[in-house]
């Protein structure tokens, strides 16, 4: 009987206690050498969140861009010049009563601002004379209308036929199909001045005559709805 315990013993206790104290031993080796040689015993690894350092870096590449940029807008808009607002320098003319009459409604329906362009005083004749901007755009009504033969280049701008002569830093359009001319003096280059020009056709056009005969090529051109024309 003695002899059938002593394995019986030896095998469940022992050969289990060393299987237990392996299997610990084993568990924590691999522990250990996870957290790293440097690290001490028992601490978590620390390890970089690759996702959260990526959201990180994209919010700071978004918003040092946006910082620069209101700065700028700030700067531009605190830094720019207020619009001009003083009287700009014309002349006024001597015209027939029936013609000051007509500019006068042609200058009161003008528009308040024109091309992005904000309406300034003048020193003289109001009555037929306008200014825009800084530099002015300039309009004028009971002008001179300029020789234009039927063949020249003209411009049907919002129902109006201009005709563009192009001078020094300047270009000055005058109606042609009008009984009583309008002049509009754009500063600058001559290309794109047409869109400085257009805002002024309604006004021209709702107060002012057709002439007889005007230029084949101004096609568009309206009558004012209230007139009568040969």
């Amino acid at each position: 009987m003695a002899t059938g315990k002593v394995p019986s013993s030896g095998s469940a206790s022992a050969a289990g206690k060393v299987r237990s104290s392996g299997s610990s031993v084993a568990g924590t080796v691999p522990s250990s050498g996870a957290a790293g040689v440097a690290g001490p015993v028992g601490a978590s690894p620390v390890r970089r969140d690759p996702t959260r350092r990526s959201a990180a870096l994209a919010a700071t590449l978004i918003a040092v861009p946006v910082a620069v940029a209101v700065l700028l807008v700030s700067v531009f808009v605190y830094s720019a010049d207020p619009p001009a607002t003083d009287p700009v320098t014309m002349t006024e003319r001597d015209l027939a009563a029936d013609v000051a009459g007509a500019c006068e409604a042609v200058i009161a329906d003008l528009p308040d601002s024109a091309a992005g362009h904000a309406r300034r005083p003048v020193t003289a004749g109001a009555e037929q004379n306008a200014a825009y901007g800084d530099p002015p755009i300039t309009v004028e009504c009971g002008t001179s209308l300029p020789p234009v033969r039927e063949t020249d280049l003209v411009y049907p701008l919002s129902g109006v036929c201009w005709y563009p002569v192009a001078g020094e830093n300047r270009t000055l359009w005058t109606t042609v199909d009008r009984v009583i001319p309008v002049t509009v003096t754009v500063p600058g280059a001559p290309a794109g001045t047409a869109q400085s020009v257009a805002p002024f056709s309604e006004a021209v056009g709702t107060n002012l005559l057709l002439r007889d005969a005007f230029p084949t090529g101004c096609t568009d051109t309206i009558a004012p709805p209230s007139v009568a024309t040969t």
